[in-house]
């Protein structure tokens, strides 16, 4: 199994930059990771995201939507 998993890494590596190079349509993303919000309570000392609204409360407005997130998903497939 642990072949197969580094054969499909490879081969998307390979994807990703045939695409930077403009030869092929970009591959669909090894990992996403989504936050719904940087509003954050826990104040944790690694992540430290929870200062960006301390620190500038207007960007609480840039936020998405529920109906944008939505299309964004939608959009992956």
């Amino acid at each position: 199994m642990r072949g197969k998993s580094l054969f499909t890494l490879l081969a998307r590596m390979i994807a990703f930059r045939l695409a930077r190079a403009g030869w092929m349509g970009p591959p669909r993303p090894i990992t996403l990771t989504f936050s719904v919000t940087n509003l954050c309570q826990s104040r944790c000392k690694t992540c430290q995201i929870w200062r960006l609204y301390w620190e500038h409360p207007e960007r609480r407005n840039e936020e998405l939507t529920l109906d944008e997130i939505e299309k964004i998903f939608r959009s992956l497939g």
